[in-house]
């Protein structure tokens, strides 16, 4: 995946890697360490298209047979934090197969059998536990999208960075629990497994939500709309927690 950001020494638009770790300015030649926050990484991706074409299409779906647009009342981009995890799951597990006998009147037999699965972890999941603004995850957009290294500046110029409130620590017990998701076992009765998460890299990712107030005949109405699919968030925590007390718990520290 590449991550864009500007060259701290001449301010040209650099891409790189996210697993590198030294990056050079194709512009200026500057040696630069990505590092992160107390190691860990921070990007955000950037909403697709503005604000008006979100919102006509958001009143579209609503109102299909109304062809009056219902100017938005107030809207607010907010960027919700996720925690990104990567690394590998190997699954080591030690059992007994059945051997099916080829001669008569011998019963079967048993045969030790030790199997290691692997599969690819890459996990996103909510970094604030407090109000569920976005989706439960991210899915496929940290692999097919380009983000953007976090940058305070450029990112309070389109919304508001919202807190973690999920730290690093309780994103590591998570992402343990996640690993012992199935791997497609073999059929064989197993009496000893053990599973690991190897070489993970925590990071952290904002999410752009547009939180858009709507006027209809049928009264005001608060909607969340992803930023990238453009379609509506449904979650009832949203209904339970005003926007306003969510964007009053302040903004991310930089």
């Amino acid at each position: 995946m590449f991550i864009a950001a500007p060259c701290p020494q001449c301010g040209g638009e650099i891409e790189f890697l996210d697993e590198v770790q030294v990056v050079k300015c194709q512009y200026c030649g500057s040696l630069l360490q990505s590092v992160g926050n107390e190691g860990v990484r921070r990007y955000y991706l950037e909403p697709r298209g503005d604000i008006e074409t979100t919102t006509k299409a958001l009143i579209r779906k609503l109102f299909p047979e109304n062809k009056t647009a219902f100017p938005p009342l107030k809207t607010q981009l907010i960027f919700y934090p996720y925690w990104w995890v990567k690394g590998m799951v190997f699954k080591w597990l030690i059992g007994k197969k059945n051997v099916p006998s080829n001669m008569a009147g011998i019963p079967n037999g048993w045969e030790n059998v030790k199997e290691l699965n692997t599969r690819l972890f890459d996990q996103t999941f909510p970094a604030n536990g407090k109000t569920l603004l976005g989706p439960p995850t991210l899915g496929i957009r940290t692999e097919t999208m380009r983000v953007r290294a976090f940058n305070w500046k450029e990112m309070e110029q389109r919304g508001v960075p919202l807190k973690t409130t999920i730290s690093h620590n309780q994103a590591i017990e998570y992402a343990e629990k996640l690993k012992d998701s199935p791997l497609g076992l073999k059929k064989f009765d197993v009496e000893m497994e053990r599973t690991m998460l190897i070489g993970e890299r925590y990071a952290m990712i904002f999410a752009p939500i547009w939180a858009i107030s709507l006027s209809s005949p049928q009264g005001g109405q608060e909607i969340l709309v992803d930023g990238i699919s453009h379609s509506v968030i449904e979650t009832s925590q949203k209904e339970k927690i005003p926007l306003s007390s969510v964007l009053k718990a302040g903004k991310v520290g930089i």
